[in-house]
């Protein structure tokens, strides 16, 4: 009742006021007695009285003019002090309508689900476990339900990025115990950024403290200086959950052989099958199981791989090496299924037999040659594998060997992932030429890594499409930009298949969610899949 009280002889008083405000006086009393206007309309010289009358009204008029100004600024002050009361009442209605608010009648295992939708689920390097503001700890800080939600559910707990540079407060090592605490028993996917320069003591704490359930590691990123890897020595035979693993220096330096107990510290964990050795010099840095079924690495000791007869999938990666040391005798791998390269000189030491993905990828400003396609063809017929998808750099399908002989060497191809430059058009002659080349290709990943929309490659593309998806499997076509500035004018080259039932779509790279078939799957991205893509 005060309130309205209040509200209403506030508005009793302005209207007083209102009825206070002075009407305003244009003349003074002892003026002239015409306007401005009429003076001027005269035509005749002032007289000596008519200066100082002028002058007269105008001291008037300004007087009056400075009392409305005074006036409009205690009103916009009023103005304001009202705006602020009623931003106060806005922010309490608001929260008590939020009271109110469905989600807070959520059952448990509705609200847990929603809360694991929304939890980070890959590693970020800027990902602050020791922070309340991200992770677990701001959904806890909503409300009663919410904070025993989140307490009270370990799977909320078991994925974390802990980087030390955070780790700034001796607190740290037991904040890492609580949400140990928490996890329960679950296995636990962690990223370890693990460096000694800010707080070394409290680094070398933290650290131990995450060696200790060091058998609950399940998914593991581990961004180490050398001298952690000493501490490590303690979790040998000891990583019965652990199933992938991604490992990298902090900082790269010249190749070091390390100490046999720190080769050996991943050998004996039973269940490990996806390892990643990210910038690292050779596959035999570290001595993995034999049993692991997905490998990624640099190829300076290529004939590391013979003893993983169990692999499914590998990347080999030779940006940090000069050459590979040729072997005797081509490695037979039989289980291998996808295969990434980025030197087609590694296919000359592989046998393959059941590869089924293929991606080629050329080192940054180059392109691939005849000579890459020779070697992609020797393996094709070294392997007898049928590829099923197939995705190479630019320059190899417009080459000689590609169309006269490796296209005839792929009938089983399903899927093909090029990169366009100026020279595709006898590459899309020549899939237009005949329906026994490629019979079985479905899908056509075309990715456009420039700015320039060329008209020429459209048109011979669009007219091979048009000549072959009438008589052969083909039916979707995917064209990968890398600028959204292009995308439309693109996608204007194929409005008429559209319109006759094609599966035509233009996308910026990051927005192509469909393009895993193609095994187009590169190294630098391969820390981001070992939880999204591996899991």
């Amino acid at each position: 009742m005060e309130e309205n009280y209040t509200s209403e002889s506030a508005t009793f008083h302005l209207d007083a006021l209102e009825r206070l405000i002075p009407e305003p006086s244009l003349l003074p009393s002892d003026g002239l007695k015409f306007d401005a206007s009429d003076l001027l309309r005269a035509r005749r010289p002032f007289l000596k009285t008519d200066r100082p009358h002028i002058r007269s009204t105008l001291t008037h008029l300004r007087k009056q003019d400075s009392e409305y100004n005074a006036l409009l600024d205690r009103l916009k002050k009023v103005e304001q002090k009202v705006r602020d009361h009623r931003h106060e009442i806005r922010k309490s209605h608001k929260s008590w309508t939020s009271t109110l608010a469905p989600i807070h009648r959520l059952p448990y295992d509705v609200l847990l689900a929603v809360f694991q939708q929304v939890r980070r689920r890959d590693w970020d390097y800027y990902g602050n476990v020791f922070s309340v503001a991200e992770g677990p700890w701001i959904l806890s800080h909503v409300c009663g339900l919410w904070r025993d939600t989140v307490l009270s559910s370990p799977s909320l707990w078991s994925c974390l990025t802990i980087n030390f540079v955070f780790a700034d407060s001796k607190s740290a090592p037991v904040l890492l115990e609580t949400i140990f605490r928490r996890s329960g028993s679950l296995p636990l996917n962690i990223a370890v950024f693990a460096f000694r320069d800010s707080h070394p003591s409290v680094s070398i704490q933290a650290f131990a403290a995450i060696l200790r359930h060091c058998r609950r590691w399940r998914h593991v990123v581990l961004r180490l200086e050398p001298c952690f890897l000493k501490e490590m020595n303690i979790v040998k035979r000891d990583l019965p959950a652990l199933e992938s693993l991604l490992l990298y220096p902090m900082v790269v330096s010249p190749r070091n052989i390390l100490p046999e107990s720190e080769r050996n510290i991943f050998s004996s964990a039973p269940r490990l099958r996806k390892v990643a050795l990210y910038k690292m010099h050779g596959l035999g840095d570290f001595a993995l199981p034999s049993h692991v079924t997905h490998l990624a690495g640099c190829p300076t000791d290529l004939y590391h791989l013979e003893t993983y007869q169990f692999l499914e999938e590998c990347h080999l990666d030779s940006s940090m090496i000069s050459q590979v040391v040729s072997l005797p005798t081509p490695i037979s791998l039989p289980k291998v299924r996808r295969l990434y390269v980025d030197s087609t000189c590694l296919l000359r030491h592989l046998h393959l037999p059941s590869l089924q993905h293929l991606t080629l990828a050329a080192h940054v400003m180059s392109v691939l040659s005849d000579q890459d396609a020779i070697n992609l063809n020797d393996l094709l017929r070294r392997s007898r594998c049928n590829l099923d998808s197939l995705a190479v750099g630019p320059g190899m399908v417009s080459g000689s060997v590609f169309l006269q002989q490796s296209l005839t060497m792929m009938q089983s191809l399903s899927c093909l992932d090029i990169t366009l430059q100026s020279t595709e058009d006898s590459f899309f002659s020549t899939l237009a030429s005949s329906p026994a080349i490629l019979p079985d290709l479905q899908r056509l990943h075309l990715r456009h890594y420039s700015t320039d929309v060329r008209l020429t490659t459209w048109n011979s593309l669009t007219s091979m499409i048009d000549t072959r998806w009438h008589t052969s499997p083909l039916d979707v076509i995917r064209v990968i930009a890398t600028s959204k500035y292009v995308v439309e004018p693109i996608a204007a080259q194929f409005i008429p298949l559209q319109e006759d039932g094609l599966d035509v779509a233009v996308v910026v790279e990051h927005e192509a969610q469909d393009l895993d078939q193609a095994a187009r799957i590169t190294f630098a991205r391969l820390e981001n899949l070992m939880w999204r893509r591996w899991e």
